[in-house]
C-alpha cells in the first residue's frame, strides 16, 4: 500500500487536516517507508 501520505495532494484531505500537521505525518511516513525499504533491500 502507498500509505495515507499519497493523498496528500488531494484537496479534500488538505482542506481535514492542517498543512504543518500533514507535512508531519507525511515526512513520517516517506521515512518509515524508506526504513522499511532498506531493511528488505
Amino acid at each position: 500500500g502507498r500509505g495515507p501520505w499519497w493523498n496528500s495532494g488531494a484537496p479534500h484531505v488538505n482542506q481535514a487536516l492542517p498543512k504543518k500537521l500533514w507535512d508531519r505525518l507525511g515526512l513520517v511516513s516517506i521515512l518509515d517507508t524508506i526504513s522499511r525499504l532498506s531493511r528488505v533491500a
